[in-house]
């Protein structure tokens, strides 16, 4: 992960931190080149480095954008800067076939006021080879890049038109040069996007007042499905990706009703543009055992239970002498509405105690009664 670091009291400087698979820290190093500065995007590079897009930050049009390419222990190799008298920012990078990199900018530079979207490919040291502007609307704004199946780009953001802006996808070949545009139906702007399988592109992004847009699109940028989700509150879908399954996947963050802060929400879409799957992650208020079904019961019963936090649980059956019977459940659980089935064919008829503890301390019991 690349970011910003506050060094000794001085200023803003890029890091780049690589970490275990349980998120230990291997190594961190920071880079103090380019004054207050930081880094915003990272790539690692097929021979085991990294590449990072960055910031420079000075207060007024000598801003820059920064790339650094360091070998597998993070130790730079070479840093380059790029635009320093367009207000620009970076929003994507890529690295091409040729071990070259294609960044995906955003600049003042074709009418002052509007921002247009700003190509630049180098070579593998860095090297500008050609810069490119992109000028669809009054004003573009580019959020991603990728590349796709027939050797050329896929650009999603957002274009301006009659002061309003609506989600734009830009399709590009290795050149730089548009080989077609297309824009919603509604106003939004694109956050992240994805190739599909069948050629064409999903695309998630915000409307205003914000909520999520999902759109998929065929290969040519023709509107297959489109649709908008959210609650009352403001929520902002961030990435979307096609699964195995054929299904594309968006998360993002998301508001339940009544309450203030945010939670990851997770979003499961047919390929037909169907929801399959949106929790509406609506936090339970408090932590509750309720009423087994059936109770009284023959053989077997469902028990459920709410939890406000992912946790650590109990769950156990006690018999009327206070014995324990059975364990039913233990370890981490997710929050939510949750049930587990006892299945007591062995047990004998009679009188029994359901009690969940969790980790806090708090325990909670109920009776149930077994008829045979």
């Amino acid at each position: 992960m690349t970011g910003g670091t506050w060094c000794l009291g001085m200023a803003d400087w890029i890091f780049l931190l690589k970490t275990d698979e349980n998120g230990d820290t291997i190594w961190m190093k920071t880079y103090d080149s380019f004054g207050t500065s930081w880094g915003t995007g990272v790539k690692r590079t097929e021979e085991g480095g990294f590449v990072i897009i960055g910031h420079n930050y000075t207060g007024s049009s000598e801003d820059g954008i920064i790339m650094i390419r360091t070998n597998q222990r993070g130790e730079m190799l070479w840093s380059r800067m790029y635009g320093t008298s367009n207000n620009s920012s970076e929003a994507d990078i890529l690295i091409t076939e040729d071990m070259g990199y294609l960044i995906l900018a955003n600049g003042v530079l074709s009418s002052p006021g509007n921002t247009d979207i700003w190509l630049i490919r180098t070579d593998f040291t860095g090297d500008t080879l050609w810069t490119k502007t992109i000028d669809i609307s009054s004003s573009d704004f580019a959020s991603q890049i990728l590349p796709t199946a027939d050797g050329n780009y896929i650009i999603a953001g957002r274009g301006t038109i009659d002061s309003v802006s609506f989600t734009m996808l830009v399709k590009i070949d290795a050149s730089g040069d548009t080989i077609w545009s297309s824009f919603s139906d509604i106003p939004s702007y694109a956050t992240g996007i994805c190739c599909a399988l069948d050629g064409g592109y999903a695309v998630c992004g915000v409307v205003s007042p914000p909520d999520w847009y999902i759109l998929k699109v065929d290969s040519l940028g023709s509107k297959e499905w489109d649709f908008v989700i959210g609650s009352d509150h403001y929520d902002y879908a961030d990435d979307i990706i096609q699964a195995d399954d054929g299904n594309f996947v968006v998360t993002g963050s998301f508001v339940p009703p009544d309450e203030y802060d945010a939670d990851v929400w997770l979003v499961k879409i047919s390929p037909e543009g169907v929801l399959v799957d949106a929790q509406d992650f609506s936090r339970p208020k408090e932590f509750t055992l309720g009423e087994s079904y059936p109770n009284p019961f023959n053989n077997s019963t469902t028990i459920t239970f709410t939890l406000q936090t992912a946790g650590e649980i109990s769950l156990k059956v006690f018999d009327i002498s206070g014995r324990e019977i059975q364990d039913l459940g233990f370890g981490i659980w997710e929050l939510g509405t949750l049930s587990v089935v006892w299945n007591a064919e062995d047990n004998a008829s009679g009188v029994y105690f359901i009690r969940l503890t969790v980790d806090s301390g708090q325990s909670m019991v109920k009776k149930v009664v077994l008829m045979k």
